[in-house]
């Protein structure tokens, strides 16, 4: 059994003020046990320690984590979910004494997130993602610090192409610590950076027509990196860091702005009692 605490931050800096647009800090518990298919993930006693700010942002990155069940095959990959109907109500639940606050957003963009995602193959493709993230693409990655260097192809609305420049690499091999016991870890580092050509096709997705008024992204990166037991694949945690930079014209100057959103997971093992 694991207790998680899970964050989600979402800032905006323009190199001097930062600004927090968004907040949620988390716990859950996790249990894992096996399954004739392979592993039964569960997930429950969800509770928010603090929030402020945009909830939508933050509820929808932190969704996967409402999930009651998930069967995962013996080689990692997420075969289905299971209950994906408490979802809705489990973040309802949540959400509604945060709803009360004076700088809480009307509820129906949250609502309209969870009428989405909360169908089963909108959620079951986000948790898919998100176990792919914590586990499943470091399954075949060397433990060694020699990088491995690639492209990919994601896509936009109507199918539109984005290519971006991953960079694969062991960061790090330290100890973690399970049932008091000290364990030989590793640390994985996953860094993608859109290439400079498909940057204009996702400004023109995000934002369509803010080049006319100045404005212009710059760059987007995402960094994941993850700690993980070396014998059992176990995490011990997760960082995933979406960086978008842009520049506008204000007055004659450039400024650079940095919008970030930071999800942190933290495992914490204990014996069942």
């Amino acid at each position: 059994m694991a207790f998680l605490e899970t964050e989600y931050v979402r800032e905006v800096s323009d190199g001097t003020v930062t600004q927090q647009l968004a907040v949620l800090r988390m716990t859950h518990r996790m249990r894992v046990s096996p399954h004739p298919e392979g592993l039964l993930v569960q997930f429950d006693n969800q509770k928010a320690i603090a929030a402020g700010g945009d909830m939508t942002d933050a509820l929808g990155a932190l969704l996967p984590w409402w999930v009651p069940r998930i069967i995962v095959s013996p080689d990692g990959h997420v075969l289905r979910i299971e209950e994906t109907e408490r979802v809705q109500e489990l973040v309802g639940q949540m959400y509604e004494p945060l709803s009360k606050s004076s700088s809480a957003q009307s509820p129906s963009a949250l609502q309209q997130l969870l009428t989405i995602m909360a169908s089963g193959a909108g959620l079951r493709s986000l948790v898919q993602d998100d176990w792919d993230h914590l586990v499943g693409k470091w399954l075949v990655l060397p433990l060694d610090s020699a990088p491995v260097e690639s492209t990919s192809v994601s896509t936009v609305l109507n199918g539109i192409p984005l290519r971006s420049m991953v960079r694969q690499q062991m960061i790090d091999r330290p100890s973690c610590i399970r049932d008091i016991a000290a364990i030989e870890c590793a640390t994985f580092e996953s860094r993608s950076n859109i290439e400079p050509e498909s940057l204009a096709v996702l400004q023109n997705y995000l934002s369509p027509g803010a080049s006319d008024a100045g404005v212009r992204i710059t760059g987007s990166e995402k960094v994941d990196r993850v700690t993980l037991e070396i014998g059992t694949m176990l995490p011990h945690e997760a960082i995933l860091t979406r960086t978008l930079q842009s520049t506008t014209q204000l007055s004659g100057r450039t400024v650079l702005t940095q919008n970030v959103q930071r999800r942190t997971v933290r495992f914490t093992y204990v014996q069942e009692q």
